[in-house]
């Protein structure tokens, strides 16, 4: 999200198929590849330790994907100064909006009694 924000125009361009030859960049294959699996494997030791409300893991990262993916067009295209909540800013608005789809697939932290501690 603060790479789209520091770099529109890349932003535009990468996130636009049509303005680039995907099938054929081997190079952008490989960097998306590396991303999903970044994602794919904090997403499985999320599951691992069960911290994640959703057994679906492809699920959950299309989710934050569209969300992030989102989130940046809006920012990019300007649309926050009717969508932005009153009293932020647009990166204001985009923390709170990120924080609360975490706070959405995170599974609550089990806490003991004290007297267990």
């Amino acid at each position: 999200m603060r790479w789209a924000i520091r770099n529109p125009t890349h932003f535009q361009i990468i996130s636009t198929r049509s303005l680039i030859d995907w099938e054929n960049s081997e190079s952008l294959r490989r960097d998306n590849d590396a991303v999903r699996l970044l994602v794919e494997g904090a997403m499985l030791e999320a599951k691992r330790r069960n911290l994640l409300h959703s057994n679906d893991i492809m699920e959950t990262q299309i989710a934050g994907r569209a969300l992030v993916y989102g989130l940046a067009r809006m920012y990019i295209d300007g649309h926050f100064a009717q969508w932005a909540m009153p009293g932020q800013t647009a990166e204001d608005t985009v923390q709170t909006v990120l924080k609360n789809y975490i706070s959405s697939i995170r599974r609550a932290p089990v806490t003991l009694p004290e007297e267990t501690i």
